[in-house]
């Protein structure tokens, strides 16, 4: 009997094999772009966020190269990346100290310096890494299924942080007179740590009395009393700001918003006891004036142009607690006549910057003023503090470049 044997039904079952194995093998494939790529993208974005903040910090005291790189690791490790600590593992080989030059190549701007030479750096540079030589490469769940071993790949990003020419937290042009007064600095967005660049500066003289605390540089024609941690010495180069300019705002503004009893004409007038709960935008007034006992809340970020006087004796409270969502800005009047002085009675927290280059600027009280004030002069009494938010435009001089 013959046999009859089936070669055909035999190399289909084979072809059809092969075609699950390779079938497989794609969805592995797209899967792997799908999931493993995008998990690695998230986990770079990680450490981006922790080379920043620690590059950031860093830089706040470069002038001490052991610090700076005890801050950089500190505030890296603040920071996660694919559900881990971040680690700057080897500090002399992860925070470079350098120079930063914005006029070469952008290849060439940055130059690292080594030894007793890390003392004239103005930039530090902070990588993070997770490699498979540090044994925390980040994981691949998928492409571990295919051949050659890709259970995980390597990730490294770098920030540099460079240390621009000086900021002030308080500038009085002609004068700045402080009795029991002290200034630091601070992140409002918690991103670094530094307290020492509380810097102030006039292009006349300073008078710090009463035991009054400058954390950080004072730059005067003459510094004289107090304590200041920073250095003394006049200004390289005269200071100079433009007037203050509500623009269209004059006009087209947001007094709309506010209810009859708080208006008298073009004058905002916060009597005792009384509670004005405002939203966001732009306002322009003649005289400002909060009593004492008042309130004034902002849901939104606001600026306030005013040309006459400006009293603030109540408590204002700004959107988030964060300077950048209030600004006073005083500006010539219609008739072009300078603006009138500033006075602010500081019992509690205020976060607000002061523009006021035509404006003597009075700030009394024992509450601090998170933010930054500039005004013609600027006299200070009753033990508050200045408290300069790094992560306004001019940062403390520290700006992330790459």
């Amino acid at each position: 009997m013959r046999r009859v044997v089936s070669i055909g039904r035999n190399r289909g079952a084979g072809i059809s094999l092969v075609w699950i194995v390779v079938t497989m093998t794609a969805l592995c494939v797209s899967a792997s772009l799908a999931v493993d790529f995008g998990r690695y993208q998230v986990v770079k974005i990680e450490l981006h966020r922790a080379a920043d903040a620690a590059a950031r910090a860093a830089a706040s005291n470069i002038s001490s190269p052991a610090t700076c790189r005890q801050l950089a690791r500190q505030w890296a490790g603040k920071n996660t990346a694919d559900g881990k600590a971040v680690d700057v593992f080897d500090t002399t080989e992860d925070v470079v100290i350098g120079k930063w030059d914005p006029t070469k190549p952008p290849e060439q701007r940055f130059t690292p310096l080594s030894g007793l030479a890390e003392k004239n750096g103005n930039a530090v540079k902070v990588f993070a890494r997770k490699t498979q030589a540090r044994g925390n490469a980040v994981e691949l769940m998928w492409t571990r299924m295919l051949p050659g071993n890709l259970g995980n790949c390597n990730a490294e990003v770098y920030s540099i942080a460079a240390v621009s020419p000086e900021n002030y937290g308080v500038i009085g042009l002609n004068s700045i007179t402080m009795s029991g007064n002290t200034t630091s600095s601070y992140w409002s967005d918690g991103s670094g740590s530094t307290a020492n660049a509380g810097n102030i500066a006039s292009n006349g003289n300073i008078s710090l009395a009463g035991g009054s605390v400058i954390n950080g540089n004072a730059r005067g024609a003459t510094v004289t009393g107090g304590t200041v941690t920073g250095t003394t010495g006049p200004l390289p180069v005269k200071l100079a700001f433009p007037n203050g300019d509500a623009g269209t705002y004059a006009t087209v503004n947001d007094n709309s918003k506010i209810p009859g009893w708080a208006l008298s004409g073009t004058n905002l007038i916060v009597a005792k006891n009384k509670n004005l709960p405002l939203p966001g935008g732009n306002y322009y007034f003649n005289n400002f004036s909060m009593a004492t006992g008042s309130m004034l809340t902002f849901s939104g970020p606001a600026t306030i142009y005013c040309y006459g006087n400006f009293t603030m004796s109540g408590q204002t409270y700004t959107a988030a607690n964060l300077p950048k969502n209030l600004t006073v800005v005083m500006c010539p009047g219609p008739t072009g006549l300078p603006p009138g002085n500033v006075n602010i009675q500081a019992g509690a927290a205020l976060y607000a910057n002061i523009y006021a280059p035509q404006s003597n600027v009075t700030i009394s009280g024992q509450g601090t003023i998170y933010g930054s004030v500039l005004g013609l002069t600027v006299n200070m009494n009753g033990g508050g503090r200045i408290n300069y938010d790094l992560t306004l435009k001019g940062a403390g001089g520290i700006q992330l470049v790459k």
